[in-house]
């Protein structure tokens, strides 16, 4: 079913626009919404970028990620308030983004191999039938980087496009 979805959107671009929620320890929803723009170069390397729309404290604030190749990648953060670019190198790729539960490194592009994936009983998300996966990092290191034990992804049936992931910690 991954290499599925990976195969569906393996497209020369995409425009997508998402709505990420979080919830905070005391039950409060945060929802903030992004405009997410990927390309795709003559190599088959990715660059992404998203920027936030609303809500208004956030307005602005870009991420361009580009990938090198080899499951590396450079990304770089464009803060309108400061109008200031910063490149977020290394370690800084596991911090959380932009007080949301996401890290840099979890907005590319699904990596196969750094996940491993088991399928869970189907569901039903905003009226569309769905696969359910389950995904865990693959490794102990890969699991230190990501700082969550897993994700349930949501893929709708009839399309492969994803329409809900859910990201847990271990507790």
């Amino acid at each position: 079913i991954m290499e599925r979805v990976i195969k569906q959107h393996a497209l020369q671009s995409e425009i997508g626009l998402l709505r990420l929620n979080t919830t905070t320890k005391d039950g409060n929803l945060i929802s903030r919404t992004v405009l997410s723009i990927i390309r795709r170069d003559p190599a088959g390397n990715y660059s992404y970028i998203v920027r936030f729309l609303a809500p208004e404290s956030v307005k602005g604030v870009t991420l361009l990620t580009r990938e090198q190749g080899g499951g590396r990648s450079e990304q770089f953060l464009y803060m309108p308030a400061l109008n200031r670019v910063k490149e977020i190198r290394g370690s800084q790729k596991s911090n959380y983004f932009m007080g949301t539960d996401f890290t840099f490194e979890d907005l590319r592009k699904e990596n196969l191999p750094e996940y491993s994936y088991s399928r869970q009983f189907d569901d039903m998300v905003d009226g569309k039938e769905v696969h359910v996966i389950l995904a865990a990092p693959a490794d102990h290191d890969k699991k230190a980087a990501d700082g969550y034990g897993s994700r349930m992804i949501y893929v709708e049936k009839k399309t492969y496009n994803l329409k809900k992931i859910e990201y847990y910690n271990d507790e």
